[in-house]
């Protein structure tokens, strides 16, 4: 879920099975490293939450 906010913004991933997944959809458009500047203010507060939210792992 985290991702797709940056995906949809055209977010360049260095991990191979991000760049797959999300090169199958046709609106995926990689083209930035960072796309801070390009994300809603909605878009920050759910990535906070999400971020802040993430399941621990044993």
């Amino acid at each position: 879920m985290l991702n797709e906010i940056y995906a949809r913004h055209g977010m360049t991933f260095t991990d191979d099975d991000l760049k797959s997944h999300f090169g199958r959809f046709e609106w995926y458009n990689p083209r930035s490293a960072n796309v801070q500047s390009d994300l809603t203010e909605l878009e920050k507060q759910n990535i906070e939450f999400l971020n802040n939210h993430q399941p621990t792992t044993m």
